[in-house]
């Protein structure tokens, strides 16, 4: 299956249209073949995508019949092949029909196959390959993710009418799908938009797809575009894509978001009106369309405005009361639903979809339903019990409306497709499938009066006919365009050497409907047998050159005038009695008749001495072709002309004469083309080559460059040059070549030219010349040359090779984590010669510099480092700048970076607002507990008090995470009165995790930030007082802080502590 869109359409589905139409009919003729697109266009060997579940009509010329349908790969009575296979059987023979393969709710383009002759009793093969500009559809390997895709290809057609995306996976859920045109700029990205369309359903493993009418998309044949895929929200995708190789799709290559080209192709298809025909309307959107009320009737229609030369195709959707098996009788008419027939009635099975709902389609060859441009038409299908047509939502079409019955209903268009044949195609011409046998004999029927044979192709690509006592040989119906039409035929035909019996080739025109029936004979004198080309053993027609014996082939052209829009070509041959050496046919080609340039001589080979013109020469000009050939000559050369320069002909030669004026030439050999145009002719232009030689004077010395400009850097060596030596004269020139320095030197020093141009080497040796410029002068000599000697200039430059300084030659920043360290710079400057043209890079992204490119020839350039060190982590960090020029003394220079990010570091503090948690809390055995409360009237706040009303010593520890290698300061606020008795009030620090009891009985462990006691300093005067000590925290994280308040014999004093702070 081709999308997964259609899912419905299973195998009980398909078992349903078997049950509905297959009917075995022995009779007939059968028509069988594949609908496919190919894998990758122009490569038919990488083999081709199968349209499995894609729905086929086989149109009569007229009905009855009534044309059947098929869904692809499921044709009734055999099993299911999921492919793109059909076969049709039982239709009646010697009848021309149509092929539609579309199904609008896939991704496909319609396509028609038109001119399809049935024989009774034999199989027609007529495999459908939609018209497409690029396709690489192979889903084994994928892209990265990305947001924009793009896929260029070159056109083939007029316009693109669709694009096919198969993706492996997406995060888009839709995108959209733009076509771009080349417009001088090399990069992608920027190529013109020519219009775009929303995949508004854009899933992996399926053909997302968008859609467009012919001329929304306008192309031209031989230009660069490209599709665009872009991801809906900004989401990347992952189209499935194939590697280059000699297999790949040579006309384009893919693209990512950044322009960059890729040696792949992406999993695309470019749909394209590159058969000679266009999509007038279709719809563009998903899904079948909407049904709706009152619209059930029993006459339906769509007006369109041509934009073609005859109709193509035509179908739409539509349900049944309960059943999507109905018939559609379809006739076109001119101006609306009351206008003129001007198409013959056809008849077609519909195609089942889902329940109720099936797909109705007609076809057409070219030239059975003529249009003209930009005139009204109106496709009208009908069906006795009646339907309901599905109509377009979110979509329309400008150039017609819907009719019910006769009722105009433009508030709708319908949900149908229309297809134009444009002229542009060989298809609206009359044209033969297969007429070089280059695929055996596809598209040719096999027919036998008297006799049996089997028609060959041999490994030439011919089409050999022999047999024994017989008369008979190969056919082809074909469309004439209409009656009335002149129509040439050409081909290639020739016979064996030996003829044992009498025996004829014939090549013959039934100019009408009927086509060779077995056991009758087509023959030259009945009514509607025209005869293009007779050769037998005892006849042979006038203007006919040639006897059955001959061995050499004859290219002949004939014409008739076509009575039908058909007619049928028989390539016949026969003998009376024995065997038949036979007929050999190849190149049979058939269009409208037309005038043939014929030219003779083709070529003219005038001659003259220098100085001279050249001899009057003739050529005769005649139609070859039918009509009149009404010609223009032309040439390209000035010392040429032709007389006379036009002239008609219907068969009888002209001469032309070709007048020379070379006397102003030179010696040597002159081409020109006279050209023969008629842009009525089937070969125009031809063309008459004329060679002159103009004999030469004596020998010419020429030399080119007349200059040479080395150039090197100090102590190395001038890369080797070329310089040419040719004869322009006449004669032959030889040469000897000198020249004036040491450090240059030619080979080869000598030669010979009769015009020829000799490459001369020049090899230096200049790894000693110092810096500047040295001059030398090499000189060609001939005494026989007119212009003996001629010289070469050397002008040689040495320049001093410059040199890297860089300063400094390190750089150290610093940081604290969670900043970024201050910008620094560096200067560049060239110590050495010439210009240094220096580039800087770097190998973190921690740090940028700018600018990172620049040019010295002395002054010195600063360089600002930047650095983005906020989301590093503490630690030492080491980065390397390099300042490069590839001509520098000394290439490379590098700048060592070390970067140290310090830590953040932790500070505590302790308000005192409620009371802390403390680590640790210890009262000495020998005395009572303090009491500890927070109160108000703190230095900010609340506090922290202490007080004792007997002896005893007590301690409050609370340890606190600090950061190690820091310096540090603790503060806090005290308040203490003097006091009578023995007491003492302490606060203090230890690094580390410490108990309460260790500061009592370990003191010289701890460092006091202040001490209040009654032998020593006896309180602050009960007035908060900030104490404070610095340090260095070291290895460590942690910080232990007591506080003491103890006494002996008696009460204490009430103590205060407030504000602590570590920072």
């Amino acid at each position: 299956m081709l999308s997964s869109s259609r899912g419905n359409r299973c195998l009980m589905c398909a078992l349903a249209v078997f049950a509905a139409s297959s009917v075995v009919v022995q009779a007939g003729g059968t028509v069988t073949g594949h609908g496919r697109v190919e894998k990758i266009k122009g490569q038919p060997q990488m083999g081709y995508l199968e349209l499995y579940e894609c729905d086929l009509f086989l149109s009569p010329l007229n009905s009855p019949p009534t044309g059947p349908s098929r869904r692809l790969g499921a044709s009734p009575g055999e099993p299911i092949t999921y492919d793109g296979y059909y076969s049709i059987s039982g239709m009646p023979g010697a009848a021309t029909y149509s092929i539609l393969v579309d199904t609008p709710v896939f991704f496909v383009r319609p396509k028609v196959v038109s001119n399809v002759s049935i024989v009774e009793g034999q199989t027609t093969t007529a495999h459908v390959e939609l018209p497409i500009d690029f396709s690489t559809y192979f889903k084994t390997d994928w892209t990265s993710p990305d947001t924009v895709w793009y896929q260029t290809f070159t056109a083939t057609g007029t316009s693109v009418t669709g694009v096919s995306v198969c993706v492996a996976g997406t995060g888009a859920s839709s995108a959209e799908i733009a076509i771009l045109q080349y417009n001088g700029n090399p990069d992608v990205r920027n190529w013109t938009v020519l219009g775009s369309r929303m995949a508004n359903s854009f899933v992996a493993m399926s053909d997302n797809w968008a859609r467009w009418r012919s001329g929304e998309i306008p192309t031209t044949s031989g230009i660069q575009y490209a599709v665009r895929v872009t991801g809906g929200g900004g989401q990347g995708f992952q189209p499935f894509k194939r590697n280059k190789d000699s297999n790949s799709y040579v006309g384009g290559q893919a693209y990512n978001a950044s322009g960059v080209a890729q040696s792949y192709d992406l999993n695309y298809i470019v749909f394209s009106d590159n058969d000679g025909t266009r999509i007038t309307m279709n719809k563009r959107s998903l899904g079948t369309g909407d049904l709706q009320d009152n619209n059930y009737g029993q006459r339906w229609g769509q007006t369109f405005t041509a934009g073609g030369t005859s109709l193509a195709a035509a179908d739409v959707w539509a349900a049944g009361a309960g059943t999507w098996d109905l018939d559609f009788t379809w006739k076109v008419r001119a101006g609306g639903p009351t206008g003129t027939v001007i198409s013959p009635t056809k008849t077609t099975k519909a195609a089942f979809l889902g329940s109720g709902v099936g797909l109705h389609g007609v076809s057409f060859s070219p030239g059975e339903v003529p249009l003209t441009f930009g005139q009204t038409y109106f496709v009208e299908f009908t069906n006795s019990p009646g339907f309901n047509p599905y109509v377009m939502t979110g979509d329309s079409y400008s150039g017609g409306i819907a009719y019910q019955d006769n009722t105009a209903r433009s508030d709708i268009d319908l949900s149908m497709m229309i297809m134009e044949y444009t002229g542009t195609d060989p298809g609206n011409q009359p044209n033969l499938i297969n007429g070089d046998f280059s695929d055996g004999l596809e598209g040719w029927g096999v027919w036998n009066d008297r006799g049996t044979f089997t028609p060959t192709v041999d490994g030439n690509g011919r089409l050999c006919v022999q047999g024994y006592n017989i008369n008979g040989g190969v056919y082809q119906q074909f469309t004439t365009g209409g009656p009335g039409n002149t129509i040439g035929i050409s081909g290639w035909w020739a016979s064996n050497p030996t003829v044992a019996n009498s025996q004829w080739a014939e090549v013959l025109i039934i100019n009408g409907q009927r086509i060779p029936e077995t056991g009758v004979d087509v023959a030259d004198g009945q009514a509607d047998v025209v005869l293009i080309y007779k050769n037998d053993t005892w006849t042979t027609p006038a203007g006919w050159a040639g006897q059955m014996s001959q061995t050499a082939p004859v290219v002949n052209v004939g014409s008739f005038v076509s009575a039908d829009n058909v007619a049928t070509i028989v390539l016949k041959t026969g003998n009376i009695v024995g065997p038949t050496t036979g007929a050999q046919f190849d190149d049979i080609v058939i269009g409208p008749a037309a005038p043939t340039i014929g030219c003779s001589p083709t070529t003219l080979t005038p001659s003259c001495q220098q100085g001279s013109n050249a001899a009057s020469q003739t050529f005769a000009v005649q139609n070859t072709g039918t009509g009149t050939l009404s010609y223009s000559i032309s040439d390209d050369a000035a010392w040429l002309s032709c007389s006379p320069s036009s002239g008609t002909s219907t068969g009888e030669a002209d001469t032309i004469t070709v007048t020379y004026a070379t006397s102003g030439l030179t010696a040597g050999t002159y081409y020109a083309s006279i050209s023969v145009s008629d842009s009525g002719a089937t070969n125009s232009p031809q063309t008459v080559d004329v060679t002159l030689t103009v004999s030469p004077p004596p020998p010419t010395i020429t030399r080119s460059p007349a200059t040479l400009s080395p150039s090197c850097w100090k102590g190395s060596n001038a890369t080797s040059q070329t310089f040419t030596v040719q004869n322009t004269g006449g004669g032959t020139l030889n040469y000897s070549i000198s020249d004036n320095q040491t450090w240059l030197s030619v080979t080869p020093a000598s030669g010979t030219s009769t015009g020829e141009a000799d490459t001369i080497t020049v090899n230096y040796a200049t790894s000693s010349l110092s810096a500047g410029t040295h001059n030398a002068t090499i000189t060609i000599s001939d005494p026989a040359a007119t212009n003996n000697p001629q010289t070469i200039a050397v002008t040689l430059t040495v320049t001093a090779r410059p040199t890297i300084t860089r300063s400094p030659a390190t750089l150290t920043p610093s940081c604290s984590q969670g900043s970024n360290a201050s910008s620094q710079t560096f200067t560049v400057q060239n110590t050495g010669g010439s210009t240094l043209s220096y580039s800087i890079t770097d190998n973190q992204t921690w740090l940028s510099v700018t600018p990172t490119s620049g040019t010295s020839t002395g002054e010195v350039d600063t360089i600002t480092v930047n650095y983005t060190t906020s989301g590093l982590a503490a630690g030492t960090y080491y980065a390397t700048i390099t300042i490069s020029d590839a001509n520098a003394t000394n290439n490379p220079q590098t700048i060592a970076v070390t970067l140290t990010v310090n830590p953040v570091k932790q500070t505590v503090a302790e308000d005192f607002g409620a009371m802390p948690a403390w680590s640790s809390s210890y009262n000495a055995s020998w005395g009572s507990a303090a009491t500890w409360s927070i109160v108000s009237g703190g230095q900010s706040g609340n506090c922290l008090q202490a007080s004792r009303s007997s002896q005893g010593s007590s301690v409050k520890a609370k340890v606190y995470s600090i950061t190690a290698s820091q310096g540090y300061t603790i503060s806090i606020y005290l308040k203490c009165p003097s006091h009578a008795g023995s007491y003492w009030m302490e606060s203090a620090y230890r690094l580390g995790s410490h108990g309460a009891q260790d500061f009592d009985q370990n003191p010289g462990n701890w460092t006091l930030i202040q001490k209040f006691d009654n032998s020593g300093t006896n309180g602050n005067g009960n007035v908060w007082t900030q104490y404070s000590k610095t340090f260095n925290s070291g290895g460590s994280t942690q910080i232990t802080v007591g506080y003491k308040l103890g006494s002996y014999g008696g009460s204490g004093p009430v103590v205060r502590w407030d504000t602590l702070r570590i920072q």
